[in-house]
């Protein structure tokens, strides 16, 4: 398919758009029109990694589930030449997510091809850091169905006002849930067999709870919208809002974009805020440092729960409050620190140390798969040099000191 770019547009989203598409190179235009050249893959990456393109195109290519795992393998050697040609880690999690999508979404051509007739028409969406294109080989492969029906076109505010509840719907849905859900199993079976994990909490598509109608995703969602004192209402409407469709639709977030209608409500705003605030570990602090007292990882930090979830609760609440639903973290903080629901410095500060926390996370996490260990976000203090150390303990302190401003500026507000 054609392609065309701005010349004021960053390398980093051009490079990223073709790997997604699986392009190797597309013309560039003038202002009128004109093609005054062409740009290739070399010229945006060093050599070293272009194996990402290659593999992303022997992906894309696999005539079986059982050649894509063979395939899969060559994902964590990816992640290391990437981060040994000096890739950011923000461009690692990026292009290890684009893999995995390209991934899934050939196991879901491979299961279609199996089957006979046709199928509903549906979307696949990735859920958390894939969502985001913020994972690394340590995340969990979190993913939903969203089929789509004919009833998507009632009065939103309307079915928010009344707690999005209606009679009826779900049982006409059965057949339907029942076919997508043998195909899911097919397919996060085969994310399974690749190597990949998918969430021990059943945030999957092939659990039935995640797969349903447009329709009954907006009515449920409106529902947690209008009464989030519902159990877990808090914690889903996190899941649905880094939700990003991977297959069946190419643009839109049609289940993330109901919560657009949260800025209408208050007390929804004010229990996120209150949800950002509460992801902080109660452990002990060891020299500025959170750890862990207990377990295999006794005397660790914590990367992922002390200080890379803290922030992404603040983003999401800060975009949310915004009006700006599925975005990454760093955008989300822009959106925030720009609307003011986050304060510009802080949000800049948030964004700093997203940066050096997921530097971190890359570095331990090539680490290990160097020595043959399954990555985690565990990391043992003293094995830092003291500047890392020091950088460390700096930004989560930078976190809690937001956090703490953000609570006194929520009771300031209520009073």
């Amino acid at each position: 398919p054609a392609y065309t770019c701005t010349v004021d547009r960053p390398a980093g989203a051009v490079l990223l758009e073709m790997f997604d598409r699986g392009l190797r190179h597309f013309p560039v235009l003038n202002a009128e029109g004109r093609v005054v050249g062409v740009v290739e893959e070399i010229d945006l990456v060093a050599a070293r990694t272009r194996s990402s393109f290659y593999l992303r195109q022997r992906i894309t290519r696999a005539e079986s589930a059982t050649e894509l795992v063979t395939v899969a393998a060559e994902l964590r050697p990816m992640v290391i030449a990437l981060h040994d040609a000096r890739v950011a880690a923000a461009n690692v999690m990026a292009v290890y997510a684009v893999c995995v999508d390209a991934l899934t979404r050939r196991l879901l051509e491979l299961a279609l091809a199996e089957r006979e007739g046709g199928h509903v028409d549906f979307a696949w969406l990735a859920l958390g850091s894939l969502a985001r294109r913020e994972a690394l080989p340590s995340s969990d492969v979190d993913s939903a169905i969203v089929w789509f029906d004919d009833d998507e076109d009632e009065d939103e505010e309307a079915r928010a006002d009344s707690g999005g509840r209606r009679n009826g719907g779900e049982a006409g849905e059965a057949p339907v849930r029942s076919q997508l859900l043998a195909l899911a199993r097919d397919v996060v079976g085969g994310l399974r067999a690749c190597g990949l994990r998918t969430d021990e909490n059943g945030v999957n598509a092939d659990a039935e709870p995640f797969v349903r109608s447009v329709s009954a995703w907006q009515r449920v969602a409106r529902s947690w919208i209008a009464d989030p004192t519902q159990e877990k209402a808090l914690i889903l409407s996190s899941v649905l809002l880094d939700s990003r469709p991977v297959w069946g639709v190419h643009t839109g977030t049609p289940v993330a974009d109901t919560f657009r209608l949260a800025t209408k409500y208050p007390t929804l705003l004010r229990m996120l805020a209150r949800f950002a605030l509460s992801q902080r570990p109660s452990a002990r602090i060891f020299r500025g440092l959170v750890l862990e007292t207990t377990g295999e990882h006794r005397g660790r930090v914590d990367l992922k729960r002390g200080g890379i979830v803290p922030i992404l609760a603040l983003a999401r609440w800060g975009a949310i409050a915004a009006g700006v639903t599925s975005a990454s973290t760093p955008e989300r903080l822009r959106a925030a620190g720009q609307a003011g629901t986050l304060a510009p410095e802080d949000a800049h500060t948030l964004g700093d140390a997203f940066e050096l926390l997921n530097n971190l996370r890359l570095e331990h996490q090539v680490a290990q798969l160097r020595a043959g260990r399954p990555p985690d976000d565990y990391v043992d203090p003293h094995e830092l040099s003291a500047l890392m150390r020091a950088q460390l303990r700096q930004a989560l302190r930078a976190v809690a000191l937001i956090q703490r401003r953000v609570a006194s500026e929520l009771r300031v507000r209520a009073h």
